[in-house]
């Protein structure tokens, strides 16, 4: 959900850009008969409304020319909600604030990256703003009261633009989520946000989380790859 449990689309979707995402992120399909069932949708009210904050370690490669760069580093992550508006309707505004830093090359650069995303009262998503863009979302699913390893579905897109003033669109981004196979009393509840930018650059944002059958959600990893002017940089990050 944009950098909430997902990646929103950037101005700039560079190497730099790229490393700030970690920060961050119905149903068809078949199911898996033995796997436990888990609250989905209680388990998402549960993030939305959730303080919490992780240790995140994040290694990847950032590949031009032929050549492979491997960078690594770590940070923190906190996030916390409160009442707010987006585009004058109610909303909850979950915050996500990501600090640390990155090495390449022997070199380290400090992470700073801030977000907000927005919920109505329902825990629909409404949008997302960063530094990076203004994203309202256009078309949206709810995701289903209960599911299990094997549901999958459509979550929502959204179309991004240079500020809130909506008159210079920027980028458009898809979500959609799976559930997978964990333990016992949990399953793995994954998103998937594929972004594009006015650019041409693209990008694919994968966030796991663990959601437990009594509907506790948990932050697992994160992963993606994300292209542009011929540099591609796949990166994983851990929480811990």
């Amino acid at each position: 959900m944009y950098q909430a449990f997902s990646c929103s689309p950037t101005r700039r979707m560079g190497v730099l850009a790229a490393v700030l995402v970690l920060a961050g992120c119905g149903g068809g399909g078949g199911e898996e008969a033995s796997a436990p069932a888990v609250p989905l949708a209680a388990a998402f009210a549960n993030f939305v409304n959730q303080a919490a904050s992780y240790q995140i370690a994040y290694a990847g490669t950032a590949s031009t020319g032929g050549q492979q760069l491997p960078f690594s580093g770590s940070g923190a992550v906190t996030e916390a909600t409160t009442a707010s508006t987006f585009n004058s309707v109610p909303a909850l505004r979950k915050n996500v604030i990501q600090t640390g830093q990155f090495q390449i090359l022997g070199t380290s650069y400090p992470v700073t990256a801030t977000s907000a995303s927005y919920f109505d009262t329902n825990y629909a998503p409404l949008g997302n703003v960063s530094d990076d863009g203004y994203c309202v979302v256009t078309s949206h699913q709810p995701l289903p009261v209960t599911a299990r390893a094997g549901h999958s579905g459509f979550w929502f897109s959204s179309t991004c633009y240079s500020d809130a003033s909506r008159t210079v669109q920027v980028g458009s981004a898809s979500t959609s989520w799976v559930v997978e196979s964990d333990t016992a009393t949990s399953a793995r509840f994954k998103t998937i946000t594929n972004l594009t930018d006015n650019t041409g650059a693209t990008g694919v944002s994968t966030l796991t989380t663990r959601v437990s059958t009594a509907g506790a959600i948990t932050r697992l990893d994160e992963s993606g790859t994300i292209s542009q002017d011929g540099v591609t940089l796949r990166y994983t990050g851990t929480y811990q």
